[in-house]
């Protein structure tokens, strides 16, 4: 009798779990679709109030959190205001933050946090390579050690070349084969599941179709 309850309380607890997981993966299934379906240059201010919401209501689950992040460092680059800029970066840190607390050794929150300081750098120009330039090579690398065929590392590195002046060994010449080779990693990469990052196809397709 002990073991049949032990049993049948068991079978109630993984419902449960099931239950909740089947909960939060139909509410972040469209919101992780329209982030994968929308333009670099497009707002996802909207998605990312969504995604606010689901990590409140999750705390344990790091894919909101960097997708919070990564709506805002995708809106501060287009953004023409600083203020609103600033806003963008800090909520992007925040969120960041919480998704490398819950999720260590990642390597896409390792590659996003390069893209949030690639972004800072972006905001400041003139100072940003001195302030921002090592800790982009940093999560980069760091990325590329924990997975090597990331694309999205490898559209990252091709971005930064794309933008270094030939001046100072970068170029668009210099980074087209680079962008091929992201191309080809993005063609080869299967998400683990429809939550996980899938983002950064378009971009490289945009900066190929430059040539």
């Amino acid at each position: 009798m002990k073991k049949s309850i032990i049993f049948l309380f068991a079978i109630l607890s993984s419902s449960t779990v099931y239950a909740q997981d089947s909960k939060f993966e139909a509410a972040m299934k469209p919101l992780v679709a329209e982030i994968h379906a929308t333009r670099f240059d497009q707002s996802l201010t909207d998605v990312s109030n969504k995604m606010e919401r689901i990590a409140a209501a999750e705390p344990n689950e790091w894919v909101p959190n960097y997708y919070v992040a990564y709506c805002n460092i995708i809106g501060s680059l287009s953004e023409q205001d600083d203020d609103k800029k600033d806003l963008m970066l800090d909520k992007a840190e925040k969120y960041l933050e919480k998704a490398a607390k819950l999720s260590k050794n990642n390597d896409e929150i390792e590659q996003l946090t390069a893209y949030f300081y690639n972004a800072k750098l972006a905001a400041s120009p003139m100072t940003g390579w001195m302030r921002y330039g090592s800790k982009v090579e940093k999560h980069l690398e760091n990325a590329k050690k924990l997975n090597p065929q990331n694309p999205r590392v490898a559209l990252l590195e091709a971005e930064s070349v794309y933008y270094t002046p030939s001046t100072f060994g970068g170029g668009k010449d210099k980074a087209k084969p680079m962008l091929e080779k992201a191309k080809k990693l993005f063609a080869e990469f299967t998400p683990k599941n429809e939550l996980m990052p899938n983002w950064g196809a378009q971009t490289v397709d945009y900066y190929l179709s430059q040539y």
